[in-house]
């Protein structure tokens, strides 16, 4: 039986990312009858097993960005064995220089494909010189994967009473009544702006929770790391829980999938992205969504512009008129 090796970090912490990964690695199982689907977390203690799976002529799917990662795979892989997933980490090669640069190239030249979850990230591997060396390796999927029905269950386990009344009352009813927004961690971006636009977010959530109390405003918030931006994010939710019955923040890296079957509009207010997994859950669930126009986002969704439009407006406007 041949293997196959699929090296990225799974849940938890939940994000676009890990949740891909898993989802991934499950499909390649699935589809994989005739070879045995071997996953590895990229972390210190399985740098020899990564090692020794880069050196092999098996095929391996690499969804993770860190340096080493890529460092050990342009020393030690054969070409045309990795296949390198670009969940937007390329927005990050404008700054690259030296030898880090070259080990980029290297790397990307020795790839079998280059997986982009968006086509504008293409334009991110302009930096390099060689990039028509690399243009043919590069192929465009959505980072989407749909999720498995049969853990509906145990996520429902996972809720407060409140939410999973609110979630089976709003089903039995076939109503949509959550305004939901999500977010994998507080985080800044390279200019220092909110990159989910959360702080911006809580706020309106709080003042139209009052204009709408049939309604239910809730942030899905899965972890915060030891930055004072998440910190701050994190006191103010502590601040603001069980203020209003109809606010509600999901923590502790739960997923959001099942709510979106009732959610009344999802929100995607971030500064940068890929191609969002949580915003094509909610579309795969028929929740719709208002997105920001930062980059290229699949048809069917209301877009805004961060700088330009008001949106607490567009969010009030949306409600008045469901």
């Amino acid at each position: 039986m041949s293997k196959i090796f699929f090296i990225g970090k799974t849940p938890p912490p939940l994000g676009g990312v890990t949740v891909f990964n898993q989802r991934k690695f499950e499909q390649l199982s699935e589809e994989s009858k005739d070879n045995n689907v071997i996953l590895i977390e990229p972390n210190l203690k399985n740098i020899l097993k990564i090692i020794f799976s880069l050196k092999s002529d098996a095929i391996k799917h690499l969804s993770a960005s860190n340096f080493i990662i890529i460092l050990f795979s342009y020393l030690f892989s054969k070409p045309k064995t990795v296949i390198f997933y670009d969940h937007n980490s390329s927005r990050h090669f404008l700054s690259l220089v030296g030898w880090k640069k070259k080990v980029y190239l290297k790397f990307f030249l020795k790839c079998k494909n280059i997986m982009l979850v968006n086509e504008h990230l293409k334009e991110n591997y302009r930096v390099f010189d060689e990039f028509d060396e690399i243009n043919n390796k590069f192929i465009t999927i959505s980072a989407f994967l749909p999720p498995a029905k049969a853990e509906l269950a145990d996520i429902l386990s996972t809720y407060d009473q409140r939410l999973l009344d609110l979630y089976e009352t709003a089903l039995k009813n076939q109503q949509r009544k959550i305004i939901l927004t999500s977010a994998f961690q507080p985080n800044l971006d390279s200019k220092g702006a909110d990159i989910y636009t959360l702080s911006c977010l809580i706020d309106i959530f709080c003042e139209l929770a009052l204009k709408y109390k049939d309604d239910y405003f809730l942030v899905a918030i899965a972890n915060y790391p030891e930055t004072s931006f998440s910190q701050e994010i994190k006191e103010k939710v502590r601040l603001l829980t069980d203020k209003y019955d109809n606010l509600i923040f999901l923590e502790n890296d739960k997923k959001i999938w099942p709510l979106l079957t009732v959610t009344k509009l999802f929100i995607r207010a971030t500064t940068t992205d890929g191609d969002s997994v949580s915003l094509r859950e909610a579309l795969y669930f028929g929740a719709p969504v208002l997105a920001s126009d930062v980059v290229p986002r699949p048809d069917g969704i209301m877009l805004f512009n961060l700088e330009k439009d008001d949106l607490s407006q567009k969010v009030d406007e949306y409600l008045g008129s469901y």
